[in-house]
């Protein structure tokens, strides 16, 4: 691990087996994973912490009840225009129009494929 500093990770996801599964692929890495279970969590998590520090990844489902994915990347990218947001998510053909646009965005589909998740994470070298 070339930087040693922990990196914070917001995992948002209705469903705790996804969350779990994201947990799981990145356990090698050093980071500390906060969880939200809709986007309306997931704003009010990223505005409290980004008051006093960086989120360093964020990884995003589409479908959630009170704000989706995509309604939630749209919330957090008018605070924070450059956090990584891996959309992780069945109904990515849904979402990707709606967020694409936006710098430092990627997806994968569900199920997840924790190799996929694991080399985007090492492309953006937070391990």
């Amino acid at each position: 691990m070339e930087n040693s500093a922990v990196k914070k990770v917001l995992v948002v996801d209705d469903h705790e087996e996804y969350r779990q599964s994201v947990r799981q692929a990145l356990k090698n890495f050093n980071v500390e994973i906060i969880e939200a279970k809709d986007g309306k969590e997931a704003v009010e998590i990223f505005t409290k912490k980004f008051k006093n520090e960086r989120f360093d990844l964020i990884t995003m489902d589409y479908l959630m009840p009170e704000l989706d994915g995509a309604q939630t990347v749209i919330k957090i990218r008018e605070i924070d225009k450059t956090v990584p947001i891996i959309c992780i998510s069945a109904s990515i053909k849904i979402m990707r129009p709606q967020v694409k646009h936006f710098e430092y965005m990627y997806f994968l589909d569900k199920p997840l494929d924790s190799k996929q998740l694991i080399q985007i994470v090492e492309d953006l070298e937070l391990g």
